[in-house]
């Protein structure tokens, strides 16, 4: 089933889309349950030496509506044990729990579009849509005490 759709899949399999999807997250679950009974022992193992690969990996994949065709490259990074081939994680810098339109609306109220990019409440990758900025991919950020847009925050309100 490589480079097959969902869809596809399940007329293959000759399953509907609700038991395709509960198969997925069956899946899921005992992949993180296989993780953490291994990663649960790891404090009591005696680990002479520690050798940690990690790697960068871009992924292309597919746009997301039929209105926005642009594809989108999520960008992720994996560590694993050299010696046994562990993986510990893959980090992938994707949040499903954030609106884009919303933190569009967000960004463009900070200033963020005009803002140098250090200074800025969101990091935001910007593509140039017939003369308008539009934004393509989001990540929060937290404002932190310390950083330096707390500090200016901060400097702000003691004026």
């Amino acid at each position: 089933m490589n480079k097959m759709p969902l869809r596809r899949i399940g007329e293959v399999a000759g399953i509907n889309e609700e038991t395709l999807y509960r198969k997925i997250n069956f899946l899921h679950r005992q992949c993180l349950l296989f993780a953490a009974s291994r990663e649960r022992i790891l404090p009591e193992k005696q680990i002479r030496r520690l050798y940690v690969g990690v790697d960068c990996q871009d992924y292309v994949i597919n746009w997301t509506s039929s209105s926005d065709r642009r594809n989108i490259t999520l960008h992720a990074v994996a560590a694993a044990d050299n010696t046994t081939g562990y993986v510990f994680g893959t980090h992938v810098n994707f949040d499903p729990s954030l609106f884009p339109a919303e933190i569009e609306k967000e960004a463009e109220t900070a200033g963020d579009y005009s803002a140098d990019p250090a200074f800025s409440l969101y990091a935001i990758k910007v593509a140039s849509t017939a003369g308008k900025k539009k934004a393509t991919l989001f990540l929060r950020r937290e404002v932190i005490v310390g950083s330096i847009h707390y500090q200016i925050k901060e400097r702000e309100g003691s004026q």
